[in-house]
């Protein structure tokens, strides 16, 4: 169902492939971190299960893609992405050979589906021009995909679509509904092909995307947001969370949660302290903002929406659908949980190979 606004409390069914990966891994690796064996545990079973939301139909037209949304779903590039990434990554820290196979189902499949984009059960949510949120899912996807199989054709197909990515960004930048939201999103691919590749128009970009980051980072740590206005709309899904650049507004679902995770992991790929600083900068601001309540439901969470003028979480009214006390257990807690965890484990998250020399993969 849709999300019920004005602070009415719903819990979603937890069975969003994307989600439930990330979350897994939140609780392996936190597992990892204090020697739990009870979060172990509870990680490779959040992963075995959501195995079973995979389409295996021998006439399935995708076959080896997870179904999106419980048993249903459309395919969405990034929802994808995350579940091929989410099963390849369960298999390098569980070493459980399931996940492998499963996750090279996905790779697989997804190499062929998503070829030239997305298709059409998907367009409403993956739009034309190619988003680093969407597509560039997917080429990270392909990378991470490459790291832990090998298979040289997942980097023949990665590098051209990243190189047009590219190219095409700033045309469209300030047209999506958070220029800061994608050029965050943008880190992960552009640090994975930096790691596997030789070709310097990789790394380029990456600290290109980077130091625009730095340029919207404000005194606290916050990432100010920046993109499309919500103009005359007043309700709508994922509208952007401010009306005006100058709002002092940060965005923990889209923004602040992934620019933690990857600038550590663009440091763990370049070992340049300019990726790991601006990776404290941002945690040191999404520790202080952690929700300390006695409400066990939120307890140690992060909303979405923060004003850090007023140092309280914050709702648009132009998007009902999120209020100032929405939090989203995957995409946002669980990948700042996975920053957290990657720095105290320093672990890179990505599996490491020699990088390529640029003209031998396409």
């Amino acid at each position: 169902g849709n999300r019920i606004p004005f602070g009415k409390r719903q819990g979603y069914s937890p069975e969003r492939a994307d989600c439930v990966f990330e979350s897994a891994l939140a609780f392996w690796l936190y597992g990892k971190v204090s020697a739990s064996d009870r979060h172990l545990s509870i990680g490779r079973n959040m992963l075995t299960n959501v195995m079973d939301f995979q389409r295996l139909s021998a006439n399935d037209e995708y076959y080896g893609l997870w179904y999106t949304r419980g048993r249903e779903g459309p395919i969405f590039q990034d929802d994808e992405a995350w579940a091929v990434m989410g099963s390849l990554a369960g298999y390098r820290y569980t070493r459980q050979a399931m996940f492998l196979h499963r996750g090279g189902l996905a790779a697989d499949t997804a190499a062929k589906v998503f070829a030239k984009g997305a298709p059409r059960d998907a367009e409403t949510a993956d739009p034309a021009h190619l988003r680093p949120s969407d597509r560039g899912q997917i080429i990270a996807a392909w990378l991470y995909a490459y790291g832990i199989t090998g298979k040289q054709d997942f980097m023949n197909q990665a590098l051209p679509a990243l190189r047009d990515l590219i190219k095409a960004f700033p045309d469209f930048a300030a047209r999506v509904p958070a220029h800061t939201t994608e050029s965050t999103r943008f880190l992960l691919p552009l640090a994975l092909a930096a790691a596997y590749s030789t070709d310097t128009t990789f790394s380029t970009a990456l600290r290109e995307q980077a130091e625009y980051l730095v340029s919207r980072m404000v005194p606290c740590g916050a990432i100010q947001e920046q993109g499309a206005y919500t103009g005359s709309k007043v309700q709508g899904g994922d509208l952007s969370l401010i009306h005006d650049s100058s709002e002092p507004i940060s965005d923990q679902l889209y923004t602040t949660s992934f620019a933690a995770m990857n600038f550590w992991i663009a440091y763990k790929v370049t070992g340049d302290a300019f990726y790991r600083d601006n990776f404290f900068r941002v945690m040191d601001f999404l520790v202080r903002i952690q929700i300390e309540s006695r409400d066990r439901t939120i307890n140690g969470g992060w909303m979405r929406g923060f004003d850090y003028s007023l140092w309280e979480y914050y709702g648009s009214n132009a998007d009902q659908s999120w209020t100032a006390y929405c939090l989203e257990t995957g995409w946002d807690n669980a990948i700042i949980d996975i920053a957290l965890e990657l720095y105290l484990l320093d672990d890179s998250f990505y599996e490491a190979r020699p990088p390529v020399a640029a003209g031998s993969a396409q």
